[in-house]
């Protein structure tokens, strides 16, 4: 699973073999094994198949009560991911496993835990949901460069009650550690501070911003147009140096934008009344029309490719923190 190639046909029948010979010797497994089967079997994308699916679910309800906390994330993120029809009442059994044991969640723990939390949607229990943000609150110091985007944009996800003081200091501790994220953390952190909806951290926000700038040449169409639209949501300037280096990375990746990419691209271009390089202008444009023929006459709402300052009324280009009341009214295109 830690390959991430690409299985053939053969491939998936060796795996397949290999998880039906699992559900003959699952009742023999340790929580450490049975967890990493499922981890491994979700990296795969490949489900096990009945009866080996019973065998293990059974033998995972055997074992709640020896799993470790780390052991409890892989397994609630691989039943998740795969989409594995299990028992109710396995999924509160470790959580509420996760629960008791949360007091002691380390740094990675929480991180782990965060990312299987934010798939659960309305299974999640309350509980959980706070226990976890309160033990987060106290290891947050810890947490690296990844982690804290990571946390942020799961805890926007999850249908819990949030705790500010815990966005809060994650924003504090981001900005000390945004010098090491990566292109993928920017996007990250920048989508759950919009879906949170709270007040932003001038200092993460210009972090994210130098380190974006610093970062552009590695930027896919998908986070190009992502953290344009986050910027334009959270009223927050991009600054001359990264809008300047987006479009000529953009124009770099032009062929790979989605018509959905192009379009929240070009949205948020025009709410930030950003004036387009001559270079975007004449090289992006002609791509960008033919990909999205909704743009056929130019940019949404009739902003224009003419380097145009067309600001959106209620953005002044000042650099300004989310009140908690201005939430996206839509998130940009992601591909699966």
């Amino acid at each position: 699973g830690k390959d991430n190639g690409v299985l053939g046909e053969e491939g998936q029948g060796f795996v397949n073999g290999l998880l039906l010979r699992g559900g003959e010797l699952a009742s023999s497994f340790n929580s450490r094994t049975m967890s990493a089967i499922l981890k491994s079997s979700s990296c795969l994308g490949i489900a096990p198949r009945q009866p080996s699916l019973d065998a293990m679910l059974r033998r995972a309800g055997e074992l709640v009560n020896d799993y470790a906390p780390m052991e409890i994330a892989h397994t609630l993120k691989a039943l998740l991911i795969l989409k594995i029809p299990w028992r109710p009442e396995l999924l509160r059994e470790l959580q509420i496993r996760a629960v008791a044991l949360c007091s002691g969640f380390n740094e990675m723990d929480v991180t782990e835990m965060f990312q299987a939390c934010s798939k659960m949607q309305d299974r999640l229990l309350p509980e959980l949901g706070s226990a976890l943000q309160r033990q987060a609150l106290l290891v947050a110091e810890r947490i690296n460069a990844h982690g804290v985007a990571q946390v942020l944009l799961c805890l926007s996800e999850m249908k819990t009650a949030i705790l500010r003081e815990l966005v809060e200091e994650l924003q504090r501790v981001g900005a000390k550690v945004a010098v090491r994220f990566s292109s993928k953390d920017c996007v990250s952190a920048m989508r759950g501070l919009v879906n949170l909806g709270t007040n932003t951290s001038p200092m993460f926000i210009s972090e994210i911003r130098c380190r974006a700038t610093a970062t552009t040449r590695f930027y896919t169409a998908e986070q190009i147009a992502s953290l344009m639209w986050a910027f334009a949501e959270l009223r927050e300037v991009p600054g001359a140096s990264l809008l300047e280096r987006m479009q000529t990375r953009a124009l770099e990746v032009a062929e790979t934008f989605s018509p959905d990419e192009v379009k929240t691209l070009l949205e948020a271009m025009q709410s930030m009344g950003v004036v387009l390089t001559p270079q975007f202008r004449d090289g992006f444009a002609p791509r960008s029309l033919a990909l999205s023929p909704a743009l056929s006459h130019g940019l949404p709402h009739g902003a224009r490719f003419d380097g145009t300052n067309r600001a959106a009324p209620d953005f002044d280009g000042q650099s300004r923190s989310n009140d908690g009341q201005n939430r996206p009214t839509h998130e940009p295109a992601t591909r699966a």
